[in-house]
């Protein structure tokens, strides 16, 4: 289905082991908090765009977002922005126009786009990703 060329068929699978999660998963800001925080801590800003009847999109949030060792890795270079598409009173979803639930954005503090990943992720991938931007965006 072309839902699935998108990248929303793809499963997140659970991690393998019992990593130990304290639930709390990322922390999010609205937009304007967030590149003003990426640019006071030299972070990057990452968006992500959601909806409450994406299954991936809720998968993702459980199977990676809540876990510790994500989180940690995650703060580390990133803000988060969460963008519910069904209501968006930022406009988001119309300046990045995510194609497919859940889209996740790397963004500089000054809005410049870095990449835009369409699809749910496993853990494992999504820490890759995280590497990569922060990488790729400072040099």
């Amino acid at each position: 289905s072309p839902a699935s060329a998108a990248g929303c068929g793809h499963e997140v699978k659970a991690p393998g082991s019992a990593a130990p999660s304290s639930g709390q998963g990322l922390t999010y800001l609205t937009y304007a908090d967030a590149t003003k925080k990426a640019a006071e801590e030299n972070k990057l800003v990452m968006l992500f765009f959601w909806a409450d009847w994406c299954r991936y999109c809720v998968q993702i949030r459980k199977d990676v977002f809540s876990l510790d060792r994500v989180r940690e890795a995650f703060e580390k270079d990133f803000v988060a922005v969460s963008v519910d598409t069904e209501n968006d009173p930022e406009n988001l979803s119309g300046r990045f126009r995510p194609k497919a639930l859940p889209t996740l954005a790397f963004v500089k503090p000054d809005g410049e786009t870095i990449g835009v990943l369409p699809g749910a992720v496993d853990v494992d991938t999504f820490l890759e990703v995280l590497e990569y931007v922060s990488v790729e965006a400072r040099k």
